[in-house]
């Protein structure tokens, strides 16, 4: 095994920094997981056993890619590093020392709409309107504050009276439901993993465990994150983190560019390597990112560069209005495909979800195979009712899950009989009901005896088959929804070898941590549509970036820093193309059912014309020269 072989120069030298701490600032397609992947290698080359390193990434699939990729180098020697998303990482330390901070361990995570309907819970309990008082906007102010490092004391301390009073009230509420439900919802995972890194105790183990840590996308991290990294690199000091603050997308998650611009500020000597070698995108690609991202002031200085040749010119296309502009998409895709290029390799990219509509129509109407990114596969309503079974049988009945399933299917437990039921008041349920219910009770039991003595296959075939689930919706010639049910099954095969209720824990866990990207199916042809945020990381042949308007993409946002942040996003669009890129923008659009004239975006201007085409020649579209 060489570990160093195919590396260039500066990523051989990140690969050969393994002692005290190392900032690599990677620019886009400049190979930086193999450079990770090869540096990992090369620690366990030299004697270091890979229990002794820790990867953490953001996301699922880039986790997945780590750990295949340093499994293939390793040829199993010396042990597997941990490699993890900070969730991933934060529930592993959760599960193993949260008793030394006084938490339980058997705790349930709490995705994101079980977290609102524990809001929606809180509003009411609060006599507030639910429909004045959305859940889900409180919920985001709560998420922004607590990654911004503040607590439900601290805020309704500060608090300036009125919305922020009801606020604070309501999260207060929150808190306490939670308690009631032993859950923690993916904020609390890192608050509270935080906690544990600051026992003494933990701290005590931990820095013997992990001797050389790796931190990826450091740029996106939040306030809780950035203190995480602070004290796993405190002791050894072999720390190695990579990121970019040009894609840095992610402030409104709590993410802050200035945790990278102060890395070498927290650890006292450490070296920084340049990825400046682009081997994804063609030089007019990357041209027309470094025009769009050298506006910034908020950024690292670098010279990134493509390695392949100036390819083809961008094409851009203004229509009349959103239909012309899916229209254009739709029959360039399909000239695309007639040439050779493989669906599953373009992408439609788009500032907001509300603009796949009139793409997903033009789809339709051109024949041409799509999937769109944004709807996990754990979020469907029948994947969910699944998952509430496995629950009640694994953590016992709480009013969360027993809401979700204790009537469906209709068993004839009406609204009132459930209330009474979770006041715990078997007597005042009427005979029929309290049948049922006790027919209820008896599936659950028989799902967990199933789960115990057979494994959580088993357990799962019996919740979809036992429970009239599957009935239920065969009857509703909802058959997607079976085949759904049995997708699950078929997932939770991967979890065969562990103890059936560890096993139902650890599919739990991943369920509620399951990510945009992990939804795409890799084995099938199909065009992707997304957003951009749900872009990052990934690569396409040809990419589409649509509905380029003042107000649309850039959004319109107030702040200087939100105005870079834009100018990031539009970045990171860009380098997801290897060999084509379109642009389009429309002269109107329909918003809240009136049509507005649209400006358009200052992006297209930026673009020098020496590096775009006219594209298009449908009806609605107008193709121009910038």
């Amino acid at each position: 095994m060489n570990s160093l072989e195919g590396l260039n120069e500066e990523q051989k030298e990140a690969a050969l920094h393994t002692k005290g701490p190392l900032l690599i600032v990677a620019g886009a397609g400049a190979g930086k997981t193999k450079t990770i992947t090869h540096r990992i290698a090369h620690l366990i080359e030299s004697g270091v056993s890979g229990e002794k390193i820790l990867a953490v990434t953001f996301t699922n699939k880039a986790a997945g890619e780590l750990k295949e990729r340093v499994t293939s180098l390793i040829e199993k020697r010396g042990g597997m590093p941990t490699v993890a998303t900070f969730h991933g990482f934060s529930v592993f330390l959760l599960r193993e020392f949260y008793e030394y901070i006084g938490g339980k361990k058997d705790f349930k995570i709490l995705d994101e709409s079980d977290a609102e309907k524990l809001i929606k819970e809180a509003v009411v309990k609060q006599n507030l309107d639910p429909k004045k008082y959305e859940p889900r906007k409180i919920k985001r102010v709560i998420s922004t504050k607590v990654n911004e490092g503040v607590s439900m004391l601290d805020y309704k301390d500060s608090s300036r009276g009125g919305f922020e009073d009801i606020i604070g009230d309501v999260w207060d509420k929150y808190l306490s439901l939670k308690k009631r439900e032993n859950g923690l919802d993916f904020d609390d995972l890192l608050t509270e993993a935080l906690r544990v890194l600051k026992n003494p105790e933990v701290d005590n183990i931990l820095k013997n465990r992990y001797e050389y840590i790796h931190i990826d996308e450091y740029q996106d991290t939040n306030i809780i994150q950035y203190e995480m990294v602070k004290i796993l690199g405190r002791e050894s000091g072999n720390i190695c983190v990579v990121g970019d603050v040009d894609q840095n997308i992610y402030s409104w998650r709590g993410a802050h560019i200035r945790h990278l611009l102060s890395f070498e500020k927290d650890f006292p000597g450490a070296k920084t390597v340049f990825l400046e070698k682009n081997y994804r995108s063609t030089e007019t690609i990357l041209s027309a990112a470094d025009e769009i991202i050298k506006h910034n002031k908020m950024r690292v200085p670098k010279n990134l560069h493509a390695t392949r040749e100036s390819g083809e010119k961008i094409i851009f296309s203004l229509s009349y209005d959103e239909v012309g502009e899916s229209c254009f998409v739709a029959r360039e895709i399909v000239g695309i495909i007639d040439s050779g290029v493989a669906p599953h390799d373009i992408a439609v990219l788009y500032r907001t979800n509300s603009q796949s509509r009139s793409i997903e129509e033009a789809m339709i109407e051109h024949s041409i195979p799509y999937q769109v990114l944004g709807t996990k596969f754990f979020e469907r309503k029948e994947v969910k009712d699944v998952l509430a079974y496995l629950r009640l049988a694994l953590n016992g009945f709480t009013p969360l899950s027993l809401d979700r399933v204790i009537n469906f299917p209709p068993r004839g437990i009406g609204k009132a009989s459930v209330e009474k039921i979770m006041e715990g008041d078997m007597d005042g349920l009427a005979p029929k009901a309290r049948a049922s219910y006790s027919n209820f009770v008896g599936k659950i039991g028989m799902i967990k005896t199933k789960l115990q003595e057979e494994g959580l296959v088993p357990a799962l075939k019996a919740i979809i088959e036992k429970t009239g689930l599957t009935e239920y919706f065969l009857d509703s010639n909802e058959e997607e929804k079976v085949a759904n049910m049995q997708e699950l099954v078929s997932f939770a095969s991967r979890y065969e070898s562990l103890p059936g209720e560890e096993a139902g824990q650890s599919l739990l866990a991943d369920a509620a941590l399951f990510g945009e990207q992990d939804n795409m199916k890799e084995d099938r042809s199909e065009v992707r549509l997304m957003t951009i945020h749900a872009s990052k990381g990934l690569e396409f042949s040809h990419v589409f970036i649509v509905g380029l308007e003042e107000g649309l993409f850039p959004m319109e946002r107030d702040a200087n820093e939100d105005a870079e942040e834009e100018r990031r996003l539009m970045y990171v669009a860009l380098t997801r193309a290897k060999n084509k890129l379109y642009l389009s923008a429309a002269e109107t659009r329909l918003k809240y059912g009136t049509r507005e004239q649209k400006i358009l975006s200052r992006f297209i201007k930026d673009i020098p014309e020496s590096l775009m085409e006219e594209g298009g020649d449908g009806e609605g579209i107008r193709t121009v020269y910038i």
